[in-house]
């Protein structure tokens, strides 16, 4: 339970079955501050939330490597905040209201 000394969002216990992986991977997704990552380097959950660098602490290449996304103190790394704004402005690109024409 949260409360005024404890405002952290977490896991108080790890997923272990594929169904409290997908919840997890579904959680993360739509946690609209970003305050959950997945840390490991598991390819298939890493897939399942999209290769996004806003959600993993590693990220797939085009040759299937891991590449870290974060920095020694927790910061995303340039490339990775890149990836991040790329992707954000496709989306809004793709989701205009017919009244944003002009954006």
């Amino acid at each position: 339970m949260l409360d005024n000394e404890n405002s952290d969002t977490y896991f108080v216990r790890q997923p272990s079955t594929p169904e409290e992986i997908d919840k997890a991977c579904s959680a993360a997704s739509v946690c609209c501050v970003a305050a959950l990552r997945y840390g490991g380097r598991d390819h298939t959950i890493i897939s399942k939330l999209g290769n996004d660098p806003g959600l993993c602490d590693y990220i797939i290449d085009d040759s299937g490597n891991l590449v870290v996304t974060l920095d020694e103190q927790g910061n995303l790394l340039p490339f990775a905040q890149r990836l991040i704004e790329i992707r954000d402005l496709e989306w809004r690109k793709r989701n205009k209201k017919w009244y944003q024409f002009w954006l």
